[in-house]
C-alpha cells in the first residue's frame, strides 16, 4: 500500500539521506506535487536519478526536480505507448487527444515519451541479463503491479527498434523546439511514425 500523504515527506529525506544527500523542503514539496499517485517505488526511482544528476552538489534543490522529473504524464505516455507496441494507432492517438485536451504541454508529453523509451532499453538490458523483475520495478521507478505489463511491452522490440523509435522522439523534440511548428500535430505525426512497424 502507498504510505498517508502526511508520511511521504519524511519518506523521501530518508531515502535521499541513503544517497548520501540533502533535499530542500521546496524540492520535496515539487517531487510531491509532480508524482501524484504517491506511489514510493515511483518517487524512490525518481530520487535515484536525481542523485545521479546532481553529482557530487550534496543537496537537492526543486529546480532540479523541475529539470529531471516529468510529472504523472509519464505513466500516461506509457499508457499511449502500449497501444503503440501493439500497432493500435487509432487508440494511441485517442490516449494523445486526451493529455492534450487536457491542457498538458506538447513538450511535457514528448519528455514522457522519451522518459519511457530510455526506461524501456534500461528494461530490455536488464530482463536480458536476468535480473528479477521486482528488482527491475525498483531501479527503475514502476509500480510493481505494473511491470507484468511493462515487460510485454519490452518483449516486443529489439534494443535497436528501441534505439530507432527514442532517436525518433529526439528528432521531434528538435523540431518542435526549432522548427515553430505546432507541438500537437508534430506529436501525432510521431505517433504514427511510431505506430509503424521497423521504425
Amino acid at each position: 500500500d502507498n504510505p498517508r500523504p502526511d508520511q511521504i515527506p519524511g519518506l523521501i529525506n530518508a531515502a535521499v539521506a541513503v544517497k548520501g544527500k540533502e533535499i530542500a523542503p521546496a524540492a520535496t514539496q515539487e517531487l510531491i506535487r509532480r508524482c501524484r499517485s504517491g506511489d514510493i517505488g515511483t518517487i524512490i526511482g525518481h530520487i535515484d536519478r536525481l542523485a545521479a544528476y546532481i553529482g557530487k552538489r550534496k543537496n537537492i534543490v526543486a529546480q532540479d526536480v523541475a529539470q529531471l522529473v516529468v510529472r504523472d504524464v509519464d505513466f500516461n505516455t506509457f499508457d499511449m505507448l502500449k497501444e503503440v507496441s501493439a500497432g493500435r494507432t487509432g487508440d494511441a492517438i485517442d490516449k494523445l487527444r486526451v493529455m492534450l485536451d487536457n491542457g498538458v504541454q506538447p513538450l511535457m508529453i514528448l519528455g514522457g515519451i522519451a522518459a519511457s523509451y530510455r526506461r524501456l532499453l534500461e528494461a530490455k538490458f536488464l530482463f536480458q541479463s536476468g535480473v528479477a523483475h521486482a528488482t527491475i520495478a525498483g531501479r527503475l521507478g514502476i509500480n510493481p503491479e505494473k511491470i507484468g505489463g511493462f515487460a510485454a511491452v519490452v518483449r516486443r522490440y529489439s534494443e535497436e527498434d528501441l534505439k530507432s523509435r527514442h532517436r525518433e522522439v529526439l528528432k521531434t523534440d528538435l523540431l518542435m523546439k526549432s522548427a515553430g511548428e505546432k507541438g500537437e500535430r508534430l506529436l501525432e505525426n510521431l505517433v504514427f511514425r511510431l505506430c509503424r512497424p521497423g521504425t
